[in-house]
Parts: structure tokens; C-alpha cells; sequence
């Protein structure tokens, strides 16, 4: 029959994540046998060394060594703080390996600090898909001057709205942006400031919305939102909430300060709308509040 101690490291052996624990003189004691598949070491090639040794040699994003910039299993032994990090460490084969670590100090019965553990998991696929999105955004789906969704992931993702909202009976509603006197602010200032005010209004624009809301370049100084589960009131709420942030917005430069301001359309999509019916039916209450002497909202 096991005792606590033999329990207690059989379910640590069990555990999907590599762990280790130090003692308060960071040598290791422990190293499970997750630790030995991530990182090629054996326990027996750990165990009894210390931890700033060439084992695993953690270093961050810009390749820095922990060990030697800050050295979270010390910050953590004296300082009792819990440190969590993405950081790639060292496998025995020379390759290094992404992975997500997460170190807290041990503490006895008497409240003393008697050393710290280690638990980290193998965060390559994660590294490797983010980065792969990152990559099909750049190249395909994102507008390259004001980094949100281009032209091509907004219809996409209206098909994807609509589909879902014949499907699953799931509203969504659409504001069509457009920038005033915008051609008058190219002409007097320049394509380069242009392009700066398409900037902060996109990031003005985006700062407000939800994780699951959209918005992209429509083209040229025009811009789509896209928001799920949107009525008529909350629609209104969120296009008049966006155009006093334009209109609060602005941009200084050596001409003095610069401010604009935005007419918006919005509508909620029906069953039997397209890609096309909804954009144009945003698009032409767009323009009714340009007609209205812009800088207004019209759902």
C-alpha cells in the first residue's frame, strides 16, 4: 500500500504537464515523468542539480536567458510571488520548446517558504497555430494600413452571420461608416495624414466593440461593423456610441489639430437578406444621414 508521500508523487507522475520542485536552494528534488517526455531529461539526470544549470535554460520571446535577466523561480522562493509566462525551454536535443510555465512557492505548516515548483506544458501548438493565423491575416484578411478585417473577411463573415442566423435564428446587425469631407481633408493636408485619421478612426472604432464583433475596411474611407445578437435599440446605442468617439478623436499635427467626424447607417439583417441586400440597405441609410448634414447616425 502506498504511503502519502509514493500517492502523492504517483498522481504527480500521472499528470499530463511537466512539474519539478526546488528546495529553497533551488536544487532539484523532484522532476515527473511529463518533465522527462517534454524535455528529453531523465529524473535521474536532474534530480540533485541546480536549477540555474544547463538543463532547461529558459529564456523569453526575445531569447534572453531567465536565468540571468530575472529568475522567476528566485522572485518566487523570496518573494513568495506566483509567476506565469510563455517562454521556450531547453530540450536535451538542442531544439528549444515553447511552452506555457507557471511556478508558485511552497509553504509548510508554519508558513515558511521552502521552496518553489514548476509546472509548464507544451505550448507549441498553440505558438504554431497562432502564428499561422497571424500569417493568413496578413497576407488575406487584414486591411494593411489600418490592421483591421479588410473588404474579403467582412463578406465572409457576413455569410457566416447569415448562415448562422437562418440556421440558429441568431440577429445580427451591420453599421456602414463612412468618413466626412474626407476627400477635403486629403486635399488640404495630404494622403499621409489621410491615412493617419483612417487610423485612429479604425482604432477608435474597434477600442469599443466586443471580442465577437467585427469591423473592417469597406474601402477607401469607408468602414463595416458587424455585431452579434444586435436589436434596433442596442444597434442605435452602439452607432451613436462610436460616432461621438469620432468626433472625440482627434489628431495633432504641425497644421494644428485635425478632427473629423463619421455618418453611419445601420440595419438588422433579415432571413432573406444577401451579402449584398444588407450592405446596401446599411449604405443607403448611410448616406440619408449624410444628407441630414452628416455626423449622424441613421437605423
Amino acid at each position: 500500500m502506498l504511503n502519502d508521500e509514493q500517492l502523492y508523487r504517483h498522481l504527480l507522475d500521472e499528470m499530463h504537464d511537466g512539474i519539478y520542485i526546488v528546495d529553497k536552494d533551488k536544487n532539484i528534488t523532484y522532476w515527473n515523468k511529463s518533465a522527462e517526455r517534454l524535455t528529453g531529461y531523465k529524473a535521474t539526470d536532474t534530480i540533485g542539480s541546480h536549477c540555474s544549470g544547463d538543463i532547461l535554460m529558459h529564456c523569453d520571446k526575445g531569447g534572453a536567458t531567465l536565468c540571468k535577466k530575472f529568475c522567476p523561480v528566485n522572485e518566487s522562493i523570496t518573494n513568495g510571488k506566483r509567476f506565469e509566462a510563455e517562454v521556450y525551454l531547453q530540450h536535451r536535443e538542442g531544439h528549444r520548446v515553447p511552452v506555457l510555465m507557471c511556478i508558485s512557492p511552497l509553504i509548510d505548516k508554519e508558513g515558511k517558504i521552502t521552496g518553489a515548483v514548476e509546472i509548464f506544458s507544451d505550448h507549441s501548438w498553440s505558438v504554431a497555430a497562432v502564428d499561422r493565423i497571424e500569417e493568413l491575416r496578413k497576407i488575406a484578411l487584414l486591411d494593411a494600413l489600418t490592421e483591421v478585417a479588410n473588404r474579403r473577411f467582412i463578406e465572409i463573415s457576413i455569410s457566416n452571420l447569415l448562415s448562422g442566423m437562418k440556421r440558429y435564428n441568431f440577429p445580427f446587425g451591420l453599421l456602414f461608416v463612412d468618413v466626412d469631407h474626407f476627400k477635403k481633408i486629403n486635399d488640404t493636408y495630404g494622403h499621409e495624414i489621410g491615412d493617419r485619421i483612417l487610423k485612429i478612426i479604425a482604432k477608435s472604432l474597434s477600442s469599443t466593440l466586443r471580442p465577437l464583433d467585427v469591423i473592417g475596411r469597406w474601402g477607401g474611407e469607408e468602414f463595416v461593423v458587424l455585431l452579434l445578437h444586435a436589436t434596433h435599440e442596442n444597434l442605435t446605442a452602439v452607432a451613436t456610441r462610436l460616432r461621438l468617439l469620432v468626433e472625440n478623436s482627434f489628431l495633432n499635427t504641425e497644421n494644428g489639430v485635425i478632427r473629423t467626424t463619421v455618418s453611419i447607417g445601420g440595419t438588422v439583417a433579415t432571413a432573406d437578406d444577401t451579402i449584398e441586400t444588407v450592405i446596401k440597405r446599411a449604405d443607403e441609410l448611410m448616406y440619408q444621414s449624410k444628407q441630414k448634414g452628416r455626423n449622424c447616425v441613421t437605423i
